[in-house]
């Protein structure tokens, strides 16, 4: 983004009291942590984690969003979504019956990859209907935005 659009934001969110910047940086207030802990629950996001995504990786750094009771989505068209936000890609996990799976794909994950299955077992508590969305990116925010950016659509 440009300098200037980056300066408005930044300003804009001062403005509104969510968040403090300084010279060396900015930091969320105290209306700002409330804000987003209210945007986090209104889009049901209860765990938000770097993951280390083993032989499924798909670019440098991941981030998974859990979101919890999802039910089905077309899978296919919300990737388009982290692609646009800026993310190489995104993976889509669910957990149905007790079983975690890439559907589709690897439907019984842990029968296809063990110990990436044990790994996201051990950081998530799911639940059925539980939905994991792994951001890919160069870098964590940008696959943070994308893994949001599915995320925020699925409550649309």
């Amino acid at each position: 983004m440009p300098e200037g659009t980056v300066r408005g934001m930044l300003s804009k969110l001062s403005e509104e009291g969510l968040i403090d910047a300084k010279k060396l940086g900015c930091i969320l207030t105290e209306q700002g942590k409330e804000m987003l802990s209210g945007w986090l629950k209104r889009h049901n996001i209860i765990s938000i984690q770097p993951v280390d995504f083993g032989p499924l990786k798909i670019a440098d750094a991941h981030v998974a969003v859990q979101v919890r009771k999802v039910g089905q989505i077309p899978l296919l068209e919300k990737r388009d979504l982290a692609v646009r936000a800026g993310a190489k890609g995104a993976i889509m996990l669910t957990f149905s019956k007790g079983k975690l799976g890439m559907p589709l794909t690897y439907p019984d994950l842990p029968e296809a990859f063990p110990k990436v299955a044990t790994a996201l077992s051990t950081s998530f508590h799911f639940e059925d209907g539980d939905l994991l969305i792994i951001g890919g990116a160069e870098n964590e925010w940008r696959a943070l935005e994308g893994a949001l950016a599915i995320a925020a659509s699925l409550t649309l």
